[in-house]
């Protein structure tokens, strides 16, 4: 969270070093009660590091047959949203199912075990 700023009314509830499928750098992923925000973080030789801010809402997820568009293939997970689609790789297993339970829970207001009953 080093360059993002929480608004009033915003908690962080995952937050975790990630790397986007599409971009060269680190990634930190915070996931707060309004948004997914990405920090990337990109070092080049002899030159300051550039850092990017993307923040997507999280009522942009769509959401089918009340079962939010977040899926997981191997260790990436694909962010469904209304205008884009973003595929995120996470360095464990134990990381990538605390953030999609933490999504999920947010988004629907039932952890996934309670889903699946």
């Amino acid at each position: 969270m080093e360059n993002y700023s929480l608004q009033s009314d915003e908690s962080v509830i995952y937050k975790g070093d990630v790397s986007l499928i599409d971009k060269n750098g680190s990634t930190n992923m915070i996931l707060t009660n309004l948004n997914i925000v990405l920090v990337t973080k990109n070092k080049k030789l002899f030159q300051k590091e550039e850092v990017e801010i993307e923040t997507y809402p999280i009522e942009d997820i769509k959401i089918y047959d009340n079962v939010p568009q977040i899926k997981i293939e191997g260790d990436v997970v694909e962010i469904y949203f209304t205008s884009i689609e973003k595929k995120v790789r996470f360095y464990s297993k134990i990381e990538l199912h605390k953030f999609v339970n933490a999504a999920v829970k947010l988004l629907t207001g039932k952890s996934m075990a309670k889903r699946g009953a």
